[in-house]
């Protein structure tokens, strides 16, 4: 292995993506040189905050602790995600990664925010009202003020929060500027443009079709500033990803059916006032939460 590590996971990208993948300028150059895993098992709950905190501890949710994107606040309609580095509950690769002495980077890399071990970090967080500016938010889920000014604000101009390709323009731009300004030994990126595609516009669609164009003039970038550095015959890249997707053609509101047999009380605006039971969404699954533990 090369002295420098460069992760990048393309959420939601599944093996039937590599038929178009290796047609592409970039990853076409790269296909008969790259070692490929063709058969992947991801874990349960299969949802990026926990395949990807899975990804970076090599443990599963029950050890790690991460069990969805969100807070498991199941009287809130929609809670707080698991932004921060702090709700894990074992060592990471970044952990053992500065253990030894090595530099680290993660940008957009879920359950990030303010870890410690990580020297070069934007996390996938966004501002929590109208006010709050991208800068004030970086920096409350752990960018140093180095990285604000020299990898961040160079790069605000691309960055539309949550709304694709504009983040993730910016999240490969900022990971460029990173690599440039500090030739990190380990740097996770991830990079969500196929997901919300796939969220858009189902499975298989020209939308998606174009996301894979965009990923691939992407890896261009990062292996351009690897160049830039001096750094790219001494890095091995790996492109990994989180889960898959299927298409939706149906949808069940089971706390309903739970309000309905008085297992959750509601208030006059509806709210949840109380619960013996309630379930909270896990993509094409979910999670039931007892209020009491012991009542079976």
């Amino acid at each position: 292995m090369g002295k420098h590590v460069i992760v990048i996971s393309e959420d939601a990208l599944i093996y039937e993506d590599t038929a178009t993948l290796e047609q592409l300028p970039v990853f076409g150059s790269l296909w008969k040189k790259a070692a490929r895993v063709e058969q992947v098992r991801s874990i349960y709950p299969t949802l990026t905050y926990p395949c990807h905190t899975t990804m970076m501890t090599g443990c599963y949710p029950d050890r790690h602790g991460i069990v969805n994107n969100e807070l498991s606040n199941v009287k809130e309609l929609s809670s707080d995600w698991n932004w921060f580095y702090d709700k894990v509950k074992v060592p990471s690769i970044f952990d053992r990664a500065k253990e030894k002495g090595l530099s680290t980077a993660a940008v957009f890399w879920p359950v990030t925010g303010n870890c410690s071990s990580i020297d070069y970090l934007i996390d996938e967080y966004w501002p929590q009202s109208e006010t709050e500016t991208a800068q004030r938010c970086f920096r409350a889920s752990g960018s140093s003020e180095e990285v604000v000014k020299n990898c961040i604000e160079p790069n605000l101009w691309m960055l539309k929060h949550r709304i694709h390709p504009y983040c993730d323009e910016f999240i490969t731009a900022s990971a460029c500027s990173i690599i440039r300004n500090y030739q990190p030994d380990l740097l996770m990126i991830h990079p969500a443009n196929i997901d919300g595609y796939r969220h858009q516009t189902g499975l298989f669609s020209p939308k998606v079709t174009h996301g894979l164009h965009e990923i691939d003039n992407w890896l261009g970038w990062l292996i351009k500033a690897t160049q830039d550095a001096g750094t790219c015959e001494d890095t091995d890249f790996f492109i990994v990803s989180d889960h898959g997707q299927i298409n939706i053609e149906r949808v069940v509101c089971p706390n309903v059916l739970l309000a309905e047999r008085g297992l959750i009380t509601l208030g006059e605006n509806h709210e949840v006032k109380d619960y013996t039971a309630m379930i909270k969404s896990t993509g094409a699954s979910a999670q039931v939460f007892l209020k009491d533990s012991s009542d079976r």
